[in-house]
């Protein structure tokens, strides 16, 4: 309820994508496996018209941490906002640009966190 308030005020909310709580999640390929995520980031932006724009957090060089903005998510306009096919399709897209980035880069995901996140080992 707070992070639908502050959003229609204009304000920001962080969330993350790769929680899996909740009893509605989402199914999703990350690095080859299928896992579930939940759709709370997405359900907000549908909601509220927010805009999704994807944040990491990697590791720098000596130890430092790097914050990075990418772009905004632009689900195509001929997925209606207002449907549950828009949590879908976000929430994936989302993803898909994290599995980019860990693909490039697979330094940067701890085995442990990709450990927690399979769910279907055959699924690849």
């Amino acid at each position: 309820k707070r992070a639908v308030d502050r959003l229609k005020r204009g304000e920001l909310v962080a969330t993350a994508v790769d929680a899996m709580h909740g009893d509605q999640l989402i199914e999703v390929e990350f690095c080859g496996y299928k896992t579930n995520v939940a759709r709370g980031p997405a359900a907000l932006a549908r909601m509220t018209g927010a805009t999704v724009i994807p944040i990491t957090l990697t590791w720098g060089q000596n130890w430092s941490i790097e914050f990075r903005l990418h772009s905004p998510i632009v689900v195509p306009d001929s997925i209606s906002r207002s449907s549950i096919e828009f949590e879908v399709v976000l929430t994936r897209m989302v993803v898909r640009q994290f599995d980019a980035m860990i693909r490039q880069s697979p330094e940067q995901l701890r085995l442990d966190r990709l450990a927690r996140l399979i769910t279907n080992p055959r699924a690849r």
